[in-house]
């Protein structure tokens, strides 16, 4: 029963989901791209060990497809640099994902 319960709300888990948002959105995918890749992946990792520290099950199950995204992008840019198109199509899967978290974290009850 408790798992269809939102977690109450958080103003770190708000703050870091916007920011994830933004990053997502500003995600550099011309040139060297590792700068910002590994801004956003920091802020995913974060918001995912504050969640489950925090053990706010409602966004931890909703975390794991945003952590493989940003995980694969992340290791892939520790290989050298991230192709163009690789990098475009990550940024449109992690915009979409961070949109959702972030509409979910907020959407939660004061």
């Amino acid at each position: 029963m408790l798992n269809y319960i939102p977690s109450s709300f958080d103003y770190n888990e708000s703050a870091k989901a916007t920011d994830i948002q933004q990053q997502a959105r500003a995600l550099n995918c011309q040139g060297n791209s590792k700068q910002s890749i590994d801004t956003l992946y920091y802020s995913v990792k974060w918001l995912e060990m504050y969640s489950s520290t925090k053990k706010s099950r409602d966004i931890a199950s909703i975390l794991p497809s945003l952590v493989k995204s940003a995980t694969e992008l992340e290791e892939r840019s520790d290989k050298g640099p991230v192709s163009h198109i690789y990098c475009e199509l990550k940024k449109k899967i992690l915009t979409q994902e961070a949109d959702q978290i972030s509409n979910d974290v907020q959407g939660r009850f004061l």
